[in-house]
């Protein structure tokens, strides 16, 4: 009886694991799928301004970053006045944008991938 209730648990707990797990996979799919959507919509005609960034950008938080800590932008060479931008899509899938000290457009770097 003992194993048995024992068993049912582990089922239990293995269902519940497995149903987290697989919302957990889908959640990181969507959220790059939505990653690579709006980091397409800053490559057409890309943006000036950290206004026109953000205009073109859903469902995102920010921070600034430093530079080593950018995936793909690590090897960009920084002018004077220059600094990074980490916007996390849907709290996961990072876009790094480099910004001037008037706040224009630099470079943009898809750290998702």
């Amino acid at each position: 009886m003992i194993a048995r209730r024992f068993s049912t648990g582990l089922l239990v707990a293995l269902a519940l694991s497995s149903g987290a797990l697989a919302s957990a996979c889908f959640y990181g799919l969507a959220s790059y799928v939505v990653a690579c959507v709006q980091y397409d919509r800053l490559q057409e005609g890309p943006p000036n301004n950290r206004a026109e960034v953000e205009a073109r950008l859903a469902f995102y938080t920010h921070r600034p970053i430093s530079r080593a800590r950018s995936e793909w932008g690590f090897r960009h060479d920084l002018q004077a006045g220059e600094y990074f931008e980490r916007y996390r899509i849907l709290a996961i899938q990072p876009i790094d944008v480099v910004y001037d000290r008037a706040d224009r457009v630099a470079a943009i770097y898809a750290s998702y991938e």
